[in-house]
């Protein structure tokens, strides 16, 4: 296994364990969550929140491995010094727990860049519509957890996948 990470790779194994484990083993759980990157994937296009300038990278010790976090924020402004993290959702019962994903992502981008701030846009698929815009102060300690908890998980998925082969 490569000691590398992205930070989409990151936030699906903290939020999303069971299709990260499904994706593994090629059996994916569930369509809709297919359906919605896409529908996400398009709101970003049509938004602007599609950039390819900046990638970012770091390499982050994990119980004595070093590892490279990879990413790619959606918005990075270099004038006001803040990354931008957009995300779609559908579902207004799952809007807090959207916004908690996005902070994780956004945090990370901050760590990876050294951007000291971030913010946070939310935007409702069903009603076409930005309902939610904020901004935070990157917390780069909390960052680090985060990846390393990640990795963790990683390596404890493909451990348990090789004893089932």
């Amino acid at each position: 296994m490569k000691r590398k990470m992205t930070v989409s790779e990151i936030i699906t194994v903290l939020y999303y364990l069971s299709y990260y484990l499904n994706s593994l083993t090629g059996k994916f759980s569930s369509n809709a969550f297919s359906q919605n990157l896409e529908t996400g994937n398009k709101i970003h296009k049509k938004l602007g929140y599609s950039q390819d300038k900046y990638i970012f990278q770091r390499f982050v010790e994990v119980d004595g491995e070093y590892w490279q976090i990879i990413g790619k924020p959606d918005e990075v402004n270099e004038e006001e010094g803040y990354i931008g993290e957009l995300k779609t959702y559908r579902n207004k019962k799952k809007k807090e727990k959207i916004k908690e994903i996005a902070e994780t992502q956004a945090n990370i981008y901050c760590f990876l860049s050294g951007f000291p701030k971030f913010k946070v846009y939310l935007y409702d698929a069903l009603e076409d519509k930005k309902t939610y815009e904020k901004e935070y102060e990157a917390n780069y300690k909390k960052a680090e957890e985060d990846i390393k908890k990640a990795v963790r998980r990683k390596k404890k998925a493909h451990k348990l996948l090789k004893k089932l082969k």
